[in-house]
């Protein structure tokens, strides 16, 4: 029946999550319909693959065209493929309609999943000022915008990004409204606020290759019909063991055998030198 199936229109995390729901609110029939390859989903990788575990189908190269309506009721998804043409703006190949590729998907349900953006419409007046192109304007280091007292940071600054950053922004505009009410500088003692990138770690002498801990997860089975937790944790041992994959543990090395000696162990895993 159409009722139980669900088309889910987007490539994104956002995309998986709707389509992970829907398996779990019981749909039958969940489908993904994404109009470039599954190389070119933004989507996290893992995300995608357990969403294929839980019987989520992935409708690549395809894009919609029009919803088809039966009594009033929604019965499908009129789609047309694509095929991958020249870079975009976001140096992804752009998808081309494909002429006279038209197909339909029988769905009861549609969920657009193709992007977000803020909802501004309550700021205005000299709000509305700090608005460009969808987003609020702020300094770099203050995150101050140009309405006198106003701060902003996360997704409403930089679009859709992590959590971790948005605590980030958030912790950044916190420092500049206290110095703001203090009477201070605001672009004063900002040091080490700067964004760090990974570096490439090419001299790996004297470390022994090993392989990345797998997270255990609740099976398939058990994942329908409620919301429990996918990913159930790692054991002690193998977080653990996790953490000594690291390759930059060295840089403080010294220091921590300093405070704490016993952090030598043996081969054995056993403390090597008596605290």
């Amino acid at each position: 029946k159409a009722q139980d199936k669900v088309v889910v229109v987007g490539g994104g995390n956002v995309a998986i999550d709707c389509a992970r729901t829907c398996v779990r609110l019981g749909f039958k029939d969940v489908n993904i319909v994404y109009r470039r390859s599954r190389a070119e989903m933004p989507a996290i990788a893992d995300e995608i693959a357990e969403a294929e575990n839980e019987g989520v189908k992935l409708t690549l190269l395809s894009g919609p065209n029009k919803v088809v309506v039966n009594n009033g009721k929604v019965s499908g998804l009129e789609c047309v493929k694509m095929q991958l043409g020249e870079p975009d703006s976001s140096g992804r190949r752009r998808p081309v309609p494909v002429k006279a590729s038209e197909f339909v998907i029988e769905t009861g349900m549609i969920i657009a999943a193709v992007g977000e953006e803020p909802e501004l419409s309550f700021m205005s007046g000299d709000a509305a000022t700090a608005i460009d192109k969808g987003l609020i304007k702020t300094e770099p280091v203050t995150l101050a915008t140009n309405v006198k007292g106003v701060f902003a940071g996360g997704d409403v600054v930089t679009g859709a990004a992590t959590v971790i950053q948005a605590m980030a922004a958030g912790r950044k505009a916190a420092k500049s409204i206290d110095k703001y009410f203090k009477g201070e500088p605001m672009d004063k003692g900002r040091e080490g606020e700067e964004i760090f990138e990974s570096k490439l770690i090419v001299d790996t002498w004297g470390i022994a290759e090993e392989s990345r801990s797998v997270m255990p997860v609740l099976p398939v089975a058990q994942r329908q019909g409620n919301f429990k937790e996918v990913e159930t944790g790692l054991t002690k041992e193998a977080a653990v063991a996790e953490a000594r994959r690291c390759l930059t543990c060295d840089c403080h090395i010294c220091i921590n055998l300093l405070a704490c000696p016993a952090l030598i162990t043996d081969d054995k895993g056993k403390a090597a030198i008596d605290a």
